[in-house]
């Protein structure tokens, strides 16, 4: 849907991104956020780490892979996710202990 959009607009090629795909992927996350609280499923939960990733809201997936992350089947992706996401805040010493 919104996402797919979103994602669509993001990487047509131009140098800089409509700000309708902007819009679309902000209500995109919104109505993912809405359903966060019934979130069972690990395609729910990377769908919505996809979102805020394209935001840029790296604080946002990590508290949301804190919670979530036993959804994920593979131990080792989430470790690995949660390492980038701290990368990318700068919290270098914290993502090293994620990769260890």
């Amino acid at each position: 849907g919104l996402l797919l959009q979103a994602d669509e607009l993001l990487q047509s090629g131009d140098a800089e991104p409509p700000a309708q795909a902007f819009k679309l992927l902000k209500l995109a996350t919104a109505m993912l956020a809405r359903e966060q609280g019934s979130m069972q499923q690990e395609a729910q939960l990377l769908l919505l780490l996809a979102a805020l990733s394209r935001q840029r809201d790296s604080e946002g997936a990590l508290r949301l892979l804190d919670e979530y992350g036993a959804l994920l089947r593979a131990p080792e992706e989430r470790l690995r996710e949660q390492a980038s996401l701290l990368e990318k805040l700068g919290r270098w010493s914290e993502a090293r202990d994620a990769h260890s």
